[in-house]
């Protein structure tokens, strides 16, 4: 399963996105948008259904007039990553603080 989850500064929608494990999400979140942010998931969809839901989501947020800092309309990143990239990944995460 892979969550859909909402990213908020000041109490406004800034961040539309999927994950199946936030903690390293939630890191580089912080770098980017800063430590004020909160965030929360809206909805756990099935692997093979994610970049529906995001585009939906993102669409649906800024339908509402919201201003996302999305680089795209999402489904943009992989649902899986290949034994290399989470050995670089892994690499990286030693030391970081959440």
């Amino acid at each position: 399963m892979v969550k859909i989850y909402v990213i908020e500064k000041n109490n406004q929608p800034i961040y539309v996105g999927k994950t199946v494990g936030f903690s390293v999400r939630l890191y580089y979140h912080r770098k980017k948008f800063g430590k004020d942010i909160t965030w929360y998931f809206i909805d756990e969809v099935n692997d093979n259904e994610w970049k529906f839901w995001e585009c939906h989501y993102i669409d649906l947020f800024i339908s509402q007039g919201y201003k996302l800092e999305n680089k795209n309309k999402g489904g943009g990143g992989p649902s899986k990553h290949t034994d290399e990239v989470r050995r670089i990944i892994s690499e990286k995460k030693t030391g970081m603080k959440y």
